[in-house]
């Protein structure tokens, strides 16, 4: 007789992650020089793991699709699979880095108070233009 484990109960921060692979090693990963060595997608999931965000909340500060960066981070989309300049330098800004960083680990890598600023602030953004009130066209 086969006895299967109970099933795993998503707890909210289970439900904020893309993936459960993602931990504080990585938010130590994006502090350390060793992120240049890492791939793209490395870099975007240490950079949004810092910024303590989800997948879907960063692809929105950041202007894009909502399951955007959940794609990248599963090498679905990147440097190699065409992904666009204009992602790129949106992601760039709103991880106040830049984009030849995200994409190659090259220049300087930004500094974790900078990466939490810029994010808390798109995000602040995002949440005031959707307060905004609609305005009929003439």
């Amino acid at each position: 007789m086969v006895t299967r484990a109970p099933a795993a109960r998503m707890t909210d921060a289970s439900q904020n992650s893309c993936t459960d692979s993602h931990s504080s090693a990585i938010v130590r990963l994006a502090m350390n020089d060793n992120i240049r060595k890492q791939g793209f997608a490395a870099r975007i999931a240490a950079l949004r793991a810092l910024a303590d965000v989800s997948c879907r909340a960063l692809s929105r500060a950041a202007g894009l699709a909502g399951g955007h960066v959940a794609l990248i981070e599963a090498g679905k989309l990147g440097a190699a699979r065409g992904l666009e300049g204009p992602t790129l330098r949106k992601l760039a800004r709103v991880l106040a880095t830049s984009a030849e960083y995200l994409r190659d680990g090259t220049g300087e890598a930004p500094a974790p108070d900078a990466v939490k600023r810029a994010v808390a602030r798109a995000l602040a953004r995002l949440k005031r233009s959707s307060k905004a009130p609609a305005v009929e066209a003439a």
